[in-house]
């Protein structure tokens, strides 16, 4: 459910946004920097997460946004959150503010819970230029992450990613107690110590599933990769095991929401899996069941 109103919303998302965009147009990188196509996101504020995209097809930098609540948490049966045609205007013009002479263009639909808005300037030139060195790969091995590919030694993929400056997150904003909050039953009440012992448990399981999920999509990426003729469906494979690449901290959903254009997080699952079938491989069932339940 919705617990912040409108203003409420536009006031704490905008700090979020003036950095993001300070980011795509007043940040100069370094010369050997990377930066991954699918852009960088900020930490999710007022539910919601955004993510700032150097570059979509030569058209510009863009802004996605998606709805990071849980809905499943309160049922099935729960109204799902969606983002309103309001708050995508909200969003935009507090984008067209944060920097003289973008103009915006909401390329989703109102009532999802993701939304992509292209932006009319084109990100700085030296970011452009990190993207540019990150789709090539590695000039030496010419290997996509190249170091991170198991028995690869290659240092590249890992200094050019300690050489990019990435946005810098606006301060927290306050903690707000939520006016429709739910009074839970009281339970037993743990001592600090086991409480601290099963989120460090929980953390480890999600580092290690997280990181499972990408060793596999890196592999299926070098096996595609190697292929000497690409076809469109060998080119979106490779746009999605990336996407899993860059991200390993987002959820299946946020993946969706990140891919361009958005997916829904079923369509994404589904790409995915045709992907990792596509890599082929003796143990590609195997890879592709543990990979879901990794994500």
């Amino acid at each position: 459910m919705n617990t912040y109103t409108r203003q409420e919303r536009a006031a704490a998302v905008t700090p979020t946004l003036a950095a993001g965009l300070a980011w795509l147009y007043q940040t100069e990188q370094s010369r050997d920097a990377l930066v991954q196509p699918q852009g960088i996101a900020l930490p999710a504020v007022a539910d919601r997460r955004f993510i700032f995209v150097p570059d979509v097809g030569g058209q510009g930098a863009a802004v996605v946004v998606h709805v990071t609540t849980a809905a499943h948490l309160d049922g099935p049966s729960a109204p799902r959150e969606v983002l309103t045609g309001e708050e995508l205007a909200d969003i935009a013009a507090a984008l067209t503010g944060a920097h003289s002479g973008v103009h915006t263009r909401l390329v989703s639909t109102p009532g999802t819970v993701s939304g992509h808005i292209q932006l009319s300037v084109k990100a700085h030139p030296s970011l452009l230029a990190a993207v540019t060195r990150y789709r090539a790969g590695c000039p030496r091995h010419r290997q996509p992450a190249c170091g991170y590919i198991r028995n690869t030694q290659c240092s590249w993929f890992a200094h050019g990613f300690t050489r990019l400056i990435p946005p810098t997150p606006p301060p927290p904003a306050p903690r707000r107690r939520s006016d429709c909050a739910v009074v839970a039953p009281e339970v037993p009440r743990q001592s600090a110590s086991n409480v601290a012992a099963l989120g460090a448990a929980n953390q480890q399981r999600r580092e290690r599933g997280a990181a499972r999920a990408v060793a596999i999509a890196v592999e299926a990426i070098a096996t595609l990769s190697r292929r000497p003729r690409r076809s469109a469906t060998t080119e979106e494979a490779l746009q999605v095991l990336q996407l899993r690449v860059d991200h390993p901290e987002f959820s299946l959903r946020e993946l969706a929401a990140a891919h361009i254009p958005p997916l829904t997080k079923d369509s994404y699952a589904a790409r995915l899996r045709r992907a990792l079938r596509a890599a082929g491989g003796e143990n590609a069932r195997v890879q592709q069941r543990r990979h879901t339940n990794a994500a």
